[in-house]
Formats: structure tokens, C-alpha cells, sequence
């Protein structure tokens, strides 16, 4: 299994670390495809900042409700694997 990585802003890199070391111990291999989705998600939802001169960033909460997903627990593992 060669696994794409879509990760948050938000991420903790400590808890990112040991669930990788964890999944690595069962076979799981991660490739080099990773992408930030609140980054990439600025630009679908199109909040200009002058100041910074890019999109604003938006809570995983904003674009789970874009989609149409509405989910109380957005912020911990479950529930982000669900959005």
C-alpha cells in the first residue's frame, strides 16, 4: 500500500511523526505526494488578502461545510477522516 498524504496546517508534527512510525511498523508506505489541503483549498474558496497578497486560509470546519459535510467533530482524527 503506498499511501498519498493530505495534512492540515494545523497539524501537529509530534503526532504526525508517531502515527507514521506506527503505520510503518504494519507495512504502510508513504509516498512523496503531500499536500497541505487548507492550502489548496484557500484558492477554491477564494478570500483574497491584500495585505498578504494570497488566499485566506480557511478552518477545516469552512471546508467541510463548503462540500456540504457538516460533522461535529472535525478536529480529531475520525471525524477529519470523514470530510
Amino acid at each position: 500500500m503506498n499511501i498519498t498524504v493530505i495534512v492540515s496546517k494545523a497539524l501537529n508534527k509530534e503526532n504526525w511523526k508517531k502515527g507514521v512510525n506506527y503505520l510503518n511498523k504494519y507495512g504502510v508506505k508513504f509516498n512523496t505526494n503531500i499536500y497541505d489541503l487548507m492550502y489548496e483549498f484557500a484558492e477554491i474558496y477564494g478570500q483574497w488578502n491584500e495585505y498578504y497578497g494570497n488566499y485566506t486560509w480557511k478552518s477545516l470546519d469552512d471546508c467541510c461545510l463548503y462540500y456540504g459535510y457538516y460533522l461535529d467533530n472535525a478536529h480529531n482524527s475520525l471525524g477529519a477522516t470523514c470530510c
